[in-house]
């Protein structure tokens, strides 16, 4: 069994099931994140790539309001048996949508949040 990695979020992560784009010079991948926190997301892949590598996510909120973001693999998981394989991203930077963000974290989290892109 592997151990889960150690827990150094800052923000409080919430559950979601939210499909998102993830692109890299070497590969494209349409898989699905389970959790987010202001911070960064888990998301699902059996072949999660190495901590460090950046690559382009993106995904479309419930309202249509597209999210494009530079994040960076924290940390990986392979098929574990009893813990869901993937990767923990942390968002390096929004280049658009933040504001999309803002609200799709906040309504996940129970509470509303306010901006405009």
């Amino acid at each position: 069994m592997n151990a889960l990695p150690p827990d150094h979020r800052r923000h409080p992560r919430f559950t979601i099931r939210q499909r998102v784009w993830c692109e890299s010079e070497r590969v494209t991948l349409y898989v699905q994140a389970l959790n987010v926190s202001a911070g960064g997301l888990f998301v699902r892949t059996a072949s999660p790539p190495t901590p460090g590598e950046r690559f382009r996510m993106s995904f479309t909120d419930m309202d249509g309001a597209e999210v494009v973001a530079t994040v960076e693999v924290v940390w990986r998981r392979e098929d574990a048996g009893d813990h869901t394989p993937g990767m923990g991203v942390r968002i390096v930077s929004v280049e658009s949508g933040h504001a999309a963000f803002e609200r799709f974290v906040a309504r996940h989290s129970g509470r509303e949040a306010r901006g405009d892109d």
